[in-house]
């Protein structure tokens, strides 16, 4: 039995080692800080959005805040739709803010630094700060988080809702 089991586990190995993709992007269980580390090189130097992704899954955990610099440079060098949007909730979560776009948390200057970048996710196309607009801020229930965000743009709500009918 022991030596079915052993079988087992190296025609697994050797299967998994056969089937390794190119990528240097590896799954999201089992993250050490070399494997953060090429992910970090992969972002910095290549702009690699799956890189990016993975290293922004791997960084749920953090304290606030230690993603913000790689999606400000994903945003800024790359020009990347939806590290605007992650700087915008990073901005939210570092000031303290719940993930509820709770804008009045949010002392006057990173209230407008953060809308900035909302704006600008929506202005390149990120589905996802589309999606908040419309769904939050639009057509949300009276709370604060329709009182909290005056949106008066036209040309950015029509741009958030043909973001959204892409998808």
């Amino acid at each position: 039995m022991r030596i079915q089991v052993l079988i087992v586990t190296l025609l697994l190995f050797w299967n998994c080692s056969k089937n390794k993709q190119t990528s240097e992007v590896v799954s999201i269980s089992g993250r050490s800080e070399e494997v953060k580390e090429k992910l970090r090189k992969l972002v910095f130097i290549d702009g690699d959005i799956k890189a990016y992704e993975e290293l922004d899954i791997a960084y749920v955990d953090h304290p606030s805040g230690e993603f913000l610099p790689y999606a400000f440079l994903m945003a800024h060098k790359y020009n990347y739709p939806k590290a605007y949007y992650d700087v915008f909730e990073n901005l939210l979560k570092l000031d303290g803010c719940s993930i509820d776009y709770d804008l009045t948390c949010l002392d006057k200057e990173t209230k407008s630094l953060a809308l900035k970048y909302f704006k600008t996710a929506i202005n390149t196309g990120d589905p996802s700060a589309s999606y908040v607009l419309v769904h939050f801020f639009l057509e949300g229930s009276d709370s604060y988080i329709k009182g909290n965000f005056k949106v008066e743009d036209k040309e950015l709500i029509k741009k958030a809702r043909m973001n959204l009918s892409k998808k």
